[in-house]
């Protein structure tokens, strides 16, 4: 059968030349702003010194001369000159070209046409890792290249911006310096932040954006082991079928065992067929298509996707593979045999016929068809031969260029032990810049766009001279000119790029002493260095712990050589011959029977018998079925080579929070030790209580308080445990709890301000008393900027900011984060001015021609939003929001002046102090009249009690926060000794140290204690504290000095306990108890109707839990605030983070939100509102461990506004 096949020769002009001995080369490419340099060597002996006189021109298309420069050159025998030309700044468009002519009696013309470089300046990103999880900290290198792959000019800065994957900026580097080029820094990435696809953007001076690069925040879990899709076969249209060879391996090279789920798609989603088959390490698979696939191009791709669930671990793995369907089953290569095209000089070259698999295809039929410029177009029949090898003479001519970069990294070994010392060797140029990196090679399932290769340096290339790379002639590939004599030859330049592969070097086993493995990261090697003076640095770096693969990458930066870069990563694998491999839950429950699971492997050639000891440290773990005093297990297995074995052990958690699990394993030659923790959950409901008190004292005096600790007579035994903490200023525990106020779930748009507010009042309190605490600051603002990238994930495209992330706008949350963002944008450079602007006209916009402001989001905050009492509530919050802020309040005078009076006509007929106490607040804000006499109606509802040193605003819901808005508008007003008795009642009703029991609760209480404390100085505080408590007794002494110090006093009680406190000295401080206990979670009363329906699938270890809540209003037509239904799965279980844990759910009230929380071993729904309606969902879990006698699990749900309306109910799952 006779195949056809073209190829096309490109024919363009060879620059090279000897005259005389006289050889010449520089860039075909010049730049304004740069010097243009050339290079002109001496390869005779037997001859005098050359003259040569040497002329930049450039000419426009209308003949005008843009660039006349000349620079006379003398070169001796055997010897280089360089001659350069200063360029000025700026170039215009033109024709431009460099003459070289002899000069007294030496006969020398030469000419070669130059190309204007239109771009300047380009750059690289390196990111540490392609993917990351919320929480993680992302580090990057942006490197900026002139057009020669040097560093640019030092005048020349960057500017780095990293948007979310709505382009909200996160965060901004401007106008930063470069080190050689080379901009580093670091990003902490937010707890809860929009998942999806970030950007990276980085422009330079007086440029546009020249380079951007994304990646990837999302929660994922990286794979022990690697899941690989190859074709054996290359697959022809003629086939109809696919030879596959499935594999899975652990990334050290041993089998797993699984069972594979093979799906094929030949056309987008169609699917042709699905086979279930099961694996150990690799299986053959023949897949006949069941429809016909028609070829139409060259080649046609076609999908499989496999679902791998792992034997031991039950742990699935999901891998998508393309593959090439070829119409024809050869590919055509051209192979030059000169290293130059020479004109009206025969070349010789060949077509190297092959097989799509790369293998020579002997005896191949084709006609080759022969077209250029230069040439005349024939076809000619050929046959390969058996190399598979077409020979052909061709009458072009051609052209030459070349690229050297300099820089080589090698590793001592390519497989080392956890923990031990790497040693790396680096030669380049002395001085030159190093920057190198390493991460998991699991990682590349998800990406490999994070890093730079190769091939990302010929983009660059590529991106200023436009030319294609040559392998044969690698001047071509540089933008290099060149002018020589025809009778001398040049062997291919020297790669210096290319790296020698390092000897791998095994370590034998070794019977000493090992350290325990605990430091499992996924990147590592993030560090720069410096090549030293003899051209070659060496450095050590101990390796992770975890038994993988890794990919280590460098380059370096020098002013004179430019970038350099290893052409390849290195591989580097952690491995040891004998080792053990975790398999643990993320979490238990105290007391249940848990069975631990670990997977031990010997690489040695021979089967040993394996010892595995599990300690118990610290007497944290019971054995079960071994004596109590036991702290030691040990368990004898047969360890068969290059395969994992199994072995478990069925403990019980004795303690709550973290049990370290501390295991052993040996055989005769080799032993491994590792660490780790694992959550230890109550099992039942955690209940805290916090009791508050708080003096102040001008001058020095005594005071004692007695406290009473209300432990609830059910509370479970040995689950009591009291805290005792001294605060010397108002808001020294906020300060110390600043990633952890709220310890309820904080999944929407108004929840997530507590990971943003409190930071912005600490910020504003530390610089209203000069604080000089520069570490907490730089803490709180590493903070802010992640709790504003937390935040942007709920701004909506028009500007406002929504309860969900795609709910639309709210007017009471758009006040609330707008005003926020203006006060935080004091202290990060990320917050737009236009952003927060455009919030405040949105919500301008949305006021009613009285003055009004309605809701027009969800309602989830009644009091506020829904409309209640005229609408005075949200109107007097808005108006505060515009208020506070006085560009904002300059701009929309005519709103704030429409609103208060709407405020002042409406108020009144109020008597609710919730709407009395905002009100007022905001017409003191304001300076309006009626300020005053608001006030004294506020103060004449409110309730004086222990001797007048308290005062509060009594309600039963929202009691704070109107508490918290009589105290600013007391501090307005200038009532800052009368304010201390509101403060006294406040600090009392914090719920955990630092904050209060709800969002807003937190905002307004935490505002109104800070705006106090400004005007209470703690500089003068200098007292003593003793704590008494069954017969013990401890000191604690607080100086002006301690300004944002807490102290701590921790223990554990058997039952109800009793606190005495007595202060002596002068001075402010806080005394805190908090006191917690476990509660069977039957003993709750419900306030929602919950039903749960379970159903279990032993075949695959699925829980189904169908889950149907409703509210009971005390009103027909009543409904509930914003709801969460928190659903916690037995141990053991977790739900699949790839996909929807959630279906089946009714419409008519529909989920806003899902947040799978703690490792997937818990779920959050969220709703607006409940009312009597049905609410229903299915949730699906998979058991990942086992555990033998299991405490039941519990769903939740409750009113996050009040959180007395609750409900909660049992279930236990028996496998």
């Amino acid at each position: 059968m006779r195949h056809l096949a073209s190829a096309s020769l490109l024919v363009i002009t060879l620059l090279i030349n000897f005259v005389h001995g006289i050889f010449i080369v520089g860039p075909k490419h010049i730049r304004g702003g740069q010097n243009y340099t050339v290079i002109l060597s001496s390869f005779e002996s037997n001859t005098n010194e050359r003259n040569l006189l040497l002329q930049l021109d450039g000419l426009s298309s209308s003949g005008k001369k843009l660039l006349h420069l000349g620079q006379p050159a003398r070169v001796q025998p055997l010897s280089n000159s360089v001659i350069s030309f200063p360029l000025p700044e700026s170039l215009p468009a033109g024709s431009y070209k460099l003459t070289i002519d002899g000069q007294n009696g030496f006969k020398l013309h030469r000419e070669a046409d130059l190309l204007l470089a239109a771009s300047t300046t380009t750059a690289l990103v390196q990111l540490s890792k392609p993917i990351y999880k919320p929480g993680d900290v992302l580090q990057f290198r942006v490197i900026v290249l002139g057009g020669d792959l040097k560093p640019p000019a030092p005048s020349v800065t960057a500017t780095v911006i990293v948007h979310d994957p709505q382009r909200n900026v996160i965060r901004r580097w401007t106008a930063v310096s470069l080190q050689l080029g080379v901009f580093e820094e670091q990003l902490q990435i937010g707890t809860v932040p929009l998942l999806g696809r970030y950007t990276i953007t980085v422009t330079v001076t007086g440029a546009n954006e020249i380079v951007s690069k994304t990646f990837d925040v999302r929660e994922y879990v990286l794979p022990a082991f690697e899941v690989a899709v190859k074709a054996r076969a290359v697959p022809l249209e003629k086939h109809q079928r696919l030879n596959l060879t499935l594999s899975a391996r652990y990334y050290t090279g041993q089998p797993v065992r699984g069972v594979a789920t093979v799906e094929l798609y030949l056309e987008d989603d169609k699917l042709d067929q699905r086979r279930v088959v099961g694996v150990y390490g690799a299986i053959q698979l023949e897949l006949p298509f069941n429809e016909h696939l028609s070829v139409y191009d060259d080649s046609q791709d076609v999908r499989v996707h496999v679902a791998f669930t792992q034997d031991e671990t039950n742990r699935t793995i999901y891998k998508e593979q393309r593959i090439t369907v070829y119409k024809l089953p050869y590919r055509v290569e051209l192979v030059k045999e000169q290293p130059e095209f020479r004109a009206k000089v025969p070349f010789d070259c060949q077509l190297r016929v092959r097989y799509q698999d790369g293998t020579p295809a002997k005896g191949a039929a084709f006609e080759v068809k022969v077209e250029g410029a230069y040439t005349t177009d024939r076809r000619v029949a050929y046959t390969s031969d058996a190399a598979g090898v077409i020979k052909l003479t061709l009458q072009p001519e051609a052209s030459s260029e070349s690229i050297d970069i300099t820089f080589d990294l090698q590793i001592d070994r390519t497989e080392i032990r956890p923990g031990d010392q790497l040693q790396l060797n680096m030669r380049g140029p002395p001085g030159a810049f190093v920057a190198l990196a390493a991460y998991d090679k699991s990682l590349l399932q998800y990406s490999n766009n994070h890093d730079i290769f190769w091939e990302d340096v010929w983009g660059v290339f590529d991106k200023f001279y436009s030319v294609e790379r040559n392998e044969f002639d690698l001047f071509h590939s540089l933008g290099l000119f060149a002018r020589t004599m025809e009778h001398i030859t040049f062997d291919k330049a020297n790669d210096q790029t290319a790296r020698d592969g390092s000897a791998s070097s095994k370590n034998g086993p070794s019977n000493s002493q090992v350290s325990f493995r605990t430091n499992f990261i996924e990147s590592w090697l993030w560090k720069t260095d410096k090549i030293g003076s003899s051209g070659s640095t060496t450095t050590k770096e101990s390796v992770p712990d975890t038994i993988t693969a890794w990919h280590l990458t460098g380059f370096s930066v020098d002013p004179v050589y430019g970038l350099g870069i290893i052409k390849q990563p290195l591989q580097l694998t952690t491995v040891q011959p004998f080792y053990i491999v975790p398999n643990m839950p993320y979490s238990i429950k105290r007391g249940e029977l848990v069975e631990l699971q670990f997977i031990v492997f010997n690489n040695f050639p021979k089967k040993y018998k394996a010892s595995v000891t599990l300690f118990s440290v610290d007497n944290q773990t019971e054995f079960v079925g071994r004596p109590a005093t036991e702290t030691s297990y040990t368990k004898s297995i047969e360890a068969s080579p290059d395969t994992g074995v199994p072995v478990a052990f069925l403990i019980k958690a004795r303690k709550l929070g973290e049990m370290t699990v501390r295991v052993d394993a040996s055989i005769e030659p080799a032993k491994d030790s590792i660490e780790s923790v694992i959550r230890v959950i109550p099992e039942s409901l955690v209940k805290r209580e916090m009791i508050s008190r708080f003096f102040c004292h001008n001058t020095y005096q005594n005071q004692s308080f007695v406290l009473g600790l209300d432990f609830d007579r059910k509370a479970d035994a040995g689950t009591r445990k009291i805290d005792f903490i001294l605060t010397p200023n108002i808001l020294t525990s906020v300060m110390d709890n600043l990633e952890s106020l709220l310890s309820v779930p904080t999944g929407c748009g108004e929840q997530n301000m507590m990971r943003l507010v409190p930071i912005v009042l600490v910020l504003d309190y530390l610089t209203s008393i000069g604080s000089a605490d520069k570490q907490l600051t730089v803490k709180a603002i590493g903070l802010l900027r992640a709790g504003y990238q937390n935040q942007m994930r709920y701004r909506q495209p028009d500007g406002s900011f929504g309860l969900w992330e795609k709910s639309g706008g709210a007017v009471f949350l758009t006040a609330f984060v707008g005003k926020t963002l203006a006060t935080a944008a004091k202290y990060i450079s990320e917050i737009e001015p236009s952003m927060v602007e455009q919030a405040f006209d949105w919500l301008a916009a949305r006021q009613h021609s009285t003055g009004r402001f309605d809701e027009v989001g969800p309602v989830f905050h009644r009091d506020m939003q829904g409309g209640l009492r005229q609408g005075i509530a949200l109107t007097s919050f808005v108006l505060i929001a515009l208020l506070e802020q006085p560009k904002v309040a300059t701009k929309h005078r005519a709103a704030i002046e429409k609103g208060i009076d709407y405020v002042t006509q409406t108020l009144g007929s109020i008597e609710d102090s919730y709407d009395l106490a905002i009100a007022t607040y905001a017409l003191l804000l304001q300076k309006h009249s009626s300020g005053e006499r608001f006030l004294e109606k506020l103060i004449g509802q409110s309730t004086v009690q222990q001797n007048g040193t308290e005062r509060f605003w009594a309600r039963d819901a929202h009691g704070i926060e109107t508490t918290a808005y009589g105290l600013l508008s007391f501090v307005l007003a200038e009532k800052y000794v009368d304010g201390t008795s509101i403060m006294r009642w406040l600090v009392k009703q914090r719920y955990t140290p630092g904050s209060f029991p709800r969002t807003q609760d937190t905002f307004v209480g935490l505002k109104a204690l800070t705006k106090l404390a400004e005007k209470i100085s703690p500089s003068r505080n200098d007292y003593s504290v003793q704590l008494r408590h069954a017969g013990r007794k401890e000191e604690f002494r607080v100086t002006s000095q301690d300004i944002g110090t807490l102290q701590h006093a921790q223990q554990g009680v058997d039952e109800t306990a009793q606190l005495e406190l007595h202060v002596a000295g002068i001075g402010f401080g806080l005394l805190q108890v908090v006191y917690e206990y476990g509660v069977d979670l039957r003993n709750f009363t419900a306030q929602f109707v919950l039903e749960l329906q379970k159903s279990v699938t032993n075949a695959n270890h699925q829980l189904q839990l169908e889950v149907c809540s409703s509210f009971t209003p005390q009103l027909s037509d009543g409904r509930s605030n914003m709801v969460l239904v928190e659903v916690n799965f037995p141990s053991g279980y977790t739900v699949e983070q790839r996909g929807q844990p959630i279906t089946g759910a009714t419409k008519h009230n529909p989920i806003q939100k899902t947040e799978v929380r703690f490792g997937a071993t818990s779920v959050v729904v969220y709703y607006n509102s409940m009312g009597p309606e049905r609410n229903c969902f299915t949730i699906t879990a998979y058991r990942r461990q086992k555990v033998t006698l299991k405490r039941p699990a519990y769903v939740l749900v409750h009113d996050y506004y009040d959180p007395k309306l609750n409900a909660i109910k049992m279930y236990q799952v028996d496998d």
